[in-house]
């Protein structure tokens, strides 16, 4: 692409190797690696100098899995017969210096400069114009979450092979027991109210935070109310702190905290559009979508109108700004939220292979044998 070579690695370690780029992308793989022998294992990291990445090498220690940075890998030109990732994170010109000391400019997508055969676990529902993108072309085998995406995949014509193994980053949520009294006290809730916690994607995907902020905030009279903006959020908006930190809310959750957490604490979720709400289906949470007032008028390719935020809403309550008025009657309304269950349990059908709390057993098991996962040589 653009007239340069593809950067692919040249010393190739006979391992499996996740790569990591960012402290949620390990959240998603924590309940898969506990199933992984760490001998045969490794950790990549990538992103050496931002600020998600800044926590991970205490975490990383903690861990009994060797790990390295992947810059330094794309310097050597050195990567793994088969990695792991969630997306393809970027494709771009790439400057290396070769081993006779001369540089040379590669163009690549950054899975495949770190990994000769690659696996995407799929990390996320919605975005239908990015998640199922022409980039998916880099990989070999994608591990879905269930029917949903392995459909979109092979409608699509990728060569991957896609299998459903369910959603591993909640599996805690099916077979452990959770005390919610500790997180209570750090969020300051009172923990004889409800909680509701509200989700909000980025700007450019439409986020609701300026829409519905002061009208959710106000609920802290009745409910526990934490709101937890998208990570990137706070960059695109420099002024979001300021604007957040005069409103009610029990909490503001700024810290990059595996969301599995919440989804245990919450008696209810408020969101917008995706991966937020389909974790909320996934774990069976009564679920309010709140919609941007330009959305789908002005949706960008990435939330098209045919994708699944929308097919979401025509089963679920949204509403609009219009609608703010009546918010605090929508959220009490307990006839709404008991028939929303067998909704709900329908659309878990459609969307999710049952293997609940299994999901990482499942998908360790296919990634024990990586070579009967990858379709076909490249």
């Amino acid at each position: 692409m653009n007239g340069l070579p593809e950067l692919r690695p040249r010393q190739i370690r006979e391992r499996l190797a996740f790569m990591i780029y960012g402290e949620d992308a390990l959240f998603h793989y924590l309940p898969i690696l506990r199933w992984l022998d760490p001998k045969q294992v490794d950790l990549v990291v990538y992103n050496r100098s931002q600020e998600i990445c800044l926590h991970l090498p205490t975490r990383l220690r903690k861990l009994p899995f060797n790990w390295c940075w992947g810059e330094e890998l794309i310097q050597q030109l050195t990567g793994y017969r088969w990695l792991v990732s969630t997306h393809h994170y970027f494709s771009k010109q790439m400057p290396v210096t070769l081993p006779d000391g001369s540089s040379s400019v590669y163009w690549g997508a950054l899975p495949r400069m770190l990994g000769h055969y690659n696996f995407r676990l799929m990390y996320g529902l919605g975005y239908d114009g990015w998640n199922f993108g022409e980039w998916n072309s880099i990989y070999d085998a994608f591990l879905c979450f269930g029917p949903h995406q392995r459909q979109q995949f092979q409608t699509k014509g990728f060569k991957g092979k896609a299998v459903e193994i369910g959603y591993p980053r909640y599996d805690a949520y099916f077979n452990q027991k959770f005390d919610p009294k500790p997180w209570q006290a750090y969020f300051g809730c009172d923990p004889n109210k409800q909680t509701l916690i509200w989700f909000t994607t980025t700007p450019e995907y439409f986020s609701t935070l300026a829409y519905y902020a002061e009208a959710v905030s106000a609920l802290s009279k009745d409910y526990n109310v934490l709101v937890k903006p998208h990570p990137f959020s706070w960059e695109r908006i420099p002024l979001q702190q300021e604007f957040l930190a005069h409103l009610p809310f029990t909490a503001v959750i700024r810290e990059d905290i595996n969301t599995l957490t919440l989804y245990q604490l919450a008696d209810m979720v408020l969101s917008d559009y995706g991966g937020t709400s389909f974790s909320s289906l996934y774990t069976d949470k009564p679920l309010l979508l709140l919609d941007h007032p330009k959305y789908p008028g002005q949706a960008n390719k990435n939330l098209e109108d045919s994708d699944t935020d929308a097919w979401l809403r025509q089963y679920l309550r949204h509403i609009s700004p219009e609608d703010i008025p009546s918010l605090t009657r929508i959220i009490a309304d307990t006839a709404y939220w008991q028939s929303q269950k067998n909704t709900r349990s329908w659309l878990r059908d459609q969307l999710f292979t049952p293997n609940y709390g299994q999901s990482g057993q499942t998908a360790a098991r296919l990634l024990s044998q990586p070579d009967k996962l990858v379709a076909r040589d490249g």
